[in-house]
């Protein structure tokens, strides 16, 4: 929830009822909680991540206002499902989206978890999607990172592919799509259907 819905009367009134404490004002939070909150936040993934192998995710997405914002996570690379991650690095690219400002970004996320000494041979795995600026910075990154292995995101490859095969077999993909149209919205004959053939 935005802070500055605490400005609403009513919010307010409401949360006040419902915790039985006193609301502050929305400038007192941003001003004494909320860089307490962050600290709290990057000194508990710093702890988390220092020495360690780690793994990066980065992904580019574009806001509600047409910015291009690139999020990263990372996490332990210990073999364990109940390894810790966390999101280390939110960036806007300034200067567009290409494989120069993605390298710039994830190097700025990794100096954001390890600010003192970068372990450059403790980064192994970065995992991004298949996009061509992508793969491009994964090979550019391993000049400064020399153990880390680059892989794209197995579902954005398999959509490739999904894509390619559709060009290839028009009449296939419009027999698909036609079926695809007898079932959506219709419930009943997706029960007939199932009832069937189960």
């Amino acid at each position: 929830i935005p802070l500055n819905k605490l400005n609403s009367p009513v919010f307010r009134s409401f949360l006040g009822k419902w915790t039985g404490r006193h609301v502050p004002e929305e400038s007192t939070l941003r001003k004494n909680f909320v860089p307490k909150v962050y600290d709290d936040i990057v000194d508990e993934y710093r702890r988390a991540l220092k020495n360690e192998r780690i793994w990066v995710a980065i992904d580019e997405l574009t806001d509600s206002v047409g910015r291009s914002v690139l999020c990263m996570v990372a996490g332990v690379l210990n073999g364990t499902d109940s390894a810790p991650m966390f999101m280390v690095h939110i960036e806007e690219l300034m200067n567009g989206v290409n494989h120069s400002t993605v390298a710039q970004a994830f190097n700025n996320g990794i100096k954001h978890i390890w600010p003192d000494t970068i372990s450059y041979d403790n980064v192994l795995l970065f995992i991004s999607d298949a996009a061509p600026y992508m793969v491009k910075t994964g090979k550019a990154l391993r000049v400064l990172y020399p153990k880390l292995v680059h892989l794209t995101c197995l579902a954005h490859g398999l959509h490739r592919l999904a894509e390619y095969v559709r060009g290839v077999f028009p009449h296939v993909n419009e027999l698909i799509s036609n079926v695809k149209k007898c079932f959506a919205k219709a419930p009943e004959r997706v029960r007939k259907f199932r009832s069937q053939l189960p």
